[in-house]
């Protein structure tokens, strides 16, 4: 695989048709939000020419998300919709498209329409430089009480674990595929992606990205619900993680066979 290839990223499919890039998408109750969303990508990869493959998970939605999904798919033969009994977290959802993604390059956004995914397209190129880009919301479109919870994470992050990236609950995040081995397959990981990479030897990029308002629907956040106990709960378990790492920085010798 040639990663300094600009063609890699904006090229038509090369050998037959595998794909090169694997967007993944939950959705949660965001049935106004599914033509929005899609609109936009198939907009951007018609655009771009871009040799993508959008995979929409449906994390158990009661508004009518996942048959607007399968309406959808019938008339864009690149989408591939999965979906949920329940709601199981945006982890499994995330987690659920990664077990048929089928390209090199992978590119997670939310479902909610906040994200840009031009940002993404602007993002693909720096991969020729490094593991993974994530993005960072420069001005964000949020409640006030998420504002102060997302700081408040960021401070505990930084002080337990040594995370240097602000905004890891910016849903857009760009990385090349064999980067996946190093991620544990459990509920709030996608928080504590950047200090998982780095553990694991992967190299990886912030870049600001747009954050829109909604134009549909509402978020699913509430201070009320206390994020901050399984936020407390995720942040030992990634601290016991990272303590008990196995850094594979193996040197081999030997002799030749004659």
């Amino acid at each position: 695989m040639v990663w300094l290839s600009r063609s890699f990223f904006y090229g038509k499919v090369l050998d037959g048709h595998v794909m090169k890039i694997s967007l993944i998408i939950p959705f949660y109750d965001e049935y106004e939000n599914v033509a929005y969303v899609l609109d936009e990508v198939r907009s951007v990869v018609a655009d771009a020419g871009l040799d993508c493959e959008i995979i929409a998970v449906d994390d158990g939605s009661r508004d009518g998300t996942k048959e607007a999904l399968e309406r959808y798919a019938q008339r864009m033969g690149f989408l591939k919709v999965l979906s949920f009994p329940e709601n199981r977290g945006k982890d499994a959802a995330l987690f659920a498209g990664l077990a048929c993604a089928q390209g090199e390059v992978i590119v997670m956004m939310d479902g909610d329409g906040q994200n840009d995914f031009h940002d993404a397209v602007e993002m693909l190129p720096e991969l020729k430089h490094v593991d993974a880009v994530f993005g960072s919301r420069e001005e964000r479109h949020d409640p006030p009480g998420k504002l102060i919870v997302s700081s408040i994470a960021f401070f505990f992050r930084r002080l337990v674990l040594g995370d240097d990236v602000r905004d890891t609950g910016c849903g857009l995040k760009v990385m090349k595929r064999h980067t996946l081995q190093s991620l544990p397959p459990m509920r709030g990981i996608h928080r504590f992606i950047p200090v998982v990479f780095k553990l694991a030897g992967h190299s990886y990029k912030v870049m600001p990205v747009h954050h829109r308002l909604r134009a549909h629907g509402r978020s699913k956040f509430s201070i009320m619900r206390l994020y901050f106990v399984s936020t407390i709960i995720d942040l030992i378990f990634i601290w016991w993680y990272k303590a008990n790492y196995i850094r594979m920085n193996i040197g081999e010798a030997g002799h030749e066979r004659g």
